[in-house]
């Protein structure tokens, strides 16, 4: 495994060293391990921390964020069509998860499904209750919403959609780079790669 770090590296050091002061379950440990590795955009470590949890699980709780953390890894390493699957399946046990409709808006928007996308975002957004989870899901909406604009040739409308993205980051990154040359799509292509490698 490689090393991790920062919160990473804390987590392990805790649940490989059998700190006493821990009194977080193994498998718990894992998935913290997990999200705190995609925290610091390292997907390769988030999916060793999975597949140490993944015989560990053993209630439904469990199984639902392995399978959350484990779309995050399937989406941010280009594997949309692997994640979307299990999205669709908590999605069925649960239609109004926010996160499962944010990971498989996600997994949409990785392969060229726009409205898609927009749908399951639009549901996040309403669904979700922290602030910061409300406005990221509106984002990848106004994302999404612009990306199915720009397909049609509608690229003033996906101007605009884009424009209504809060986060400087992802907004610049979509517009930045526009000089009303057909650079929109290469800044947006360029976002979609960001996204993955930001937000949880």
């Amino acid at each position: 495994m490689k090393m991790p770090t920062t919160a990473s590296a804390l987590i392990g050091a805790l649940l490989l060293g059998g700190c006493g002061a821990s009194n977080m379950p193994a498998t718990d440990a894992m998935l913290a391990g997990a999200h705190a590795s995609l925290g610091e955009n390292d997907a390769v470590t988030a999916r060793q921390w999975l597949a140490s949890a993944e015989p560990t699980l053993d209630n439904a709780a469990e199984r639902k964020e392995y399978e959350l953390l484990m779309a995050e890894v399937e989406i941010r390493t280009g594997q949309a069509d692997v994640a979307l699957p299990a999205m669709n399946r908590l999605l069925a046990a649960d239609p109004g998860d926010p996160r499962a409709h944010e990971m498989a808006g996600k997994a949409r928007l990785m392969l060229g499904e726009f409205s898609e996308a927009l749908q399951h975002f639009s549901v996040a957004a309403t669904s979700y209750t922290r602030d910061a989870d409300v406005n990221r899901a509106r984002d990848l909406g106004a994302l999404a919403e612009g990306f199915e604009a720009y397909a049609q040739g509608r690229v003033a409308v996906a101007r605009d959609a884009w424009a209504a993205i809060v986060d400087p980051k992802l907004r610049g990154g979509v517009l930045g780079a526009s000089g009303g040359d057909g650079s929109e799509l290469a800044a947006a292509d360029g976002s979609l790669v960001r996204l993955n490698q930001s937000n949880r």
